[in-house]
């Protein structure tokens, strides 16, 4: 029975690896989860994350990644770090708002680097363990 237990835990723990990494490549890509699902053809992400998805589809997704031109995947490259660190981290944009005392806009200026908040900066790079340029 504990060796079912193990296995089922491995393979669910293999499957969130994987579906993170992908999710990460999204987020460099700009790729919404509505359309990597409509290019995966599923209706549920969360069977996505827990592995339930044939690898068929995963490989649709990841060719689809693969075309996206490297000026996109170069762009706004501190934003797109944030937002990674935010979906490893299980953050949700509310949270943050309500640790920083700051509002999203200004978070995400200050992210971007439109608005100089030297303070905010340093606050948002301890929380998320990232580096702002």
């Amino acid at each position: 029975m504990n060796q079912i237990v193990e296995g089922k835990v491995k393979r669910y723990q293999e499957a969130l690896e994987r579906t993170m990494a992908l999710r990460c490549e999204m987020i460099e890509a700009e790729v919404s989860i509505i359309y990597a699902k409509k290019i995966m053809g599923i209706s549920s992400w969360e069977k996505f994350m827990r592995g339930e998805v044939p690898k068929e589809k995963e490989l649709l997704l990841k060719k689809e990644l693969e075309r996206v031109p490297k000026s996109i995947r170069e762009r706004d490259k501190n934003f797109k770090n944030f937002q990674k660190a935010m979906f490893l981290k299980e953050k949700q944009t509310k949270e943050l708002e309500e640790m920083l005392g700051e509002d999203r806009q200004k978070i995400y200026a200050v992210v971007r680097g439109t608005v100089q908040d030297e303070g905010l900066k340093q606050n948002i790079e301890k929380e998320l363990d990232i580096t702002l340029k």
